[in-house]
C-alpha cells in the first residue's frame, strides 16, 4: 500500500472560485493529448466538460498529435 498525500482544504471548488469569480475569468481551457488520459481524468474530476478533440493541434516528443478540449465557464454548476 503506497502513500497518498492529504488533499487540500478547498482543493478544485476554491481555485475554480479563484479563477472565475474572483479572476473575473469567463472562461478557463485544459487541453490534453488524446493519449494523456491521467490529465483528462484531471479535468474531468475538477468539472471541466469535454468539448472535443482538434485534430493535429499539440506537438510531443514524438510529434504532432490531437488534443482533447476541455472547458470551465463562469456559471456551470459547481462540482460536488
Amino acid at each position: 500500500m503506497g502513500a497518498r498525500p492529504r488533499p487540500r482544504p478547498g482543493g478544485a471548488p476554491r481555485g475554480r472560485q479563484w479563477v472565475l469569480r474572483d479572476q473575473g475569468f469567463e472562461r478557463v481551457e485544459l487541453w490534453a493529448a488524446t493519449g494523456n488520459l491521467a490529465s483528462q481524468r484531471v479535468a474531468e474530476k475538477a468539472a471541466f466538460t469535454r468539448e472535443g478533440v482538434l485534430r493535429n493541434a499539440g506537438y510531443v516528443n514524438a510529434g504532432r498529435v490531437d488534443m482533447v478540449v476541455f472547458s470551465l465557464v463562469r456559471g456551470d454548476p459547481a462540482p460536488g
